[in-house]
């Protein structure tokens, strides 16, 4: 299979494969004080609710599908950075800048998968492996980092790294939440 397939496939079958899972949890009764409470136990409540607010499901959903759809919000936004970089690297003159563009895609596209496995780690009650692939997840991005770091000479396109904060946030959400089941 070719690999700009291959590479583009991944993060739609990952996506899928989360909004399966997400759909197949069961949902209890929830409201806005859940909501509330949750976020306000993380370092970044303002992100917290702008991933859970417009959840259709986010009003019916205890802790656990809580957590579940702010995976959901950095999975998306992995695939999104993956193909932002991938765009970035289809017009990138530098080979280096290719390379390392071409890199991060690659990472993004694996830190969403991690989360999907940290998803279907929670569903199996597998808190352990939960965080743990969720801390792979933020290991991926965070080797986007470093191989920017390898060429210091390369200019750090501003919404690559605002795509980078916000993953991150997410992932710290997420273990955050994570860490009351472990």
């Amino acid at each position: 299979m070719n690999s700009s397939l291959k590479n583009l496939l991944l993060p739609l079958l990952a996506t899928l494969l989360l909004l399966l899972l997400l759909l197949l949890s069961p949902n209890v009764n929830g409201d806005a004080a859940l909501i509330q409470s949750t976020c306000n136990q993380t370092a970044s409540p303002n992100l917290c609710h702008s991933c859970l607010e417009p959840d259709h499901r986010s009003p019916v959903a205890d802790f656990e599908i809580l957590i579940k759809i702010v995976m959901g919000c950095g999975c998306n936004q992995a695939i999104m950075m993956a193909n932002y970089v991938k765009k970035l690297s289809q017009v990138a003159s530098d080979v280096h800048m290719r390379d390392v563009l071409n890199g991060c895609g690659a990472m993004f596209s694996q830190a969403s998968t991690n989360l999907i496995l940290s998803d279907m780690a929670m569903f199996s009650k597998n808190y352990t492996g939960a965080m743990d692939e969720v801390s792979n997840a933020e290991n991926w991005i965070l080797g986007c980092l470093d191989q920017y770091r390898q060429f210091p000479k390369l200019r750090f396109q501003q919404h690559l790294l605002n795509g980078i904060i916000e993953f991150e946030g997410l992932v710290q959400i997420v273990k955050k939440l994570i860490n009351s089941f472990v």
